[in-house]
């Protein structure tokens, strides 16, 4: 669901980060839904994630090793994925 906070984990790093929009989910029958509710374990999703602190990310189309993660919540690997984009918000 959106506002679910796993520890992400990408090359060296780990960090929080807060699922902010679920864009899309592809389910294991291959129906693509926009906007869904929440995911599960078969789904494959777009989603729009915000780091709790600064890290620093590539995509993966321009460094592959910064650009793969894994998703991890109680000792446990709920999800991998790779990063499609990066997007830098001035904060204030």
């Amino acid at each position: 669901r959106e506002g679910y906070t796993p520890t992400f984990f990408c090359h060296t790093a780990s960090f929080s980060c807060v699922f902010a929009k679920l864009l899309s989910k592809t389910d294991k029958k291959k129906k693509r839904i926009a906007f869904p509710q929440s995911l599960v374990a078969t789904d494959q999703a777009e989603v729009l994630m915000v780091p709790l602190q600064p890290v620093v990310l590539e995509a993966f189309d321009h460094c592959a090793s910064l650009g793969r993660f894994a998703i991890r919540d109680s000792n446990q690997t709920i999800g991998v994925g790779f990063i499609r984009s990066v997007v830098f918000v001035q904060g204030d």
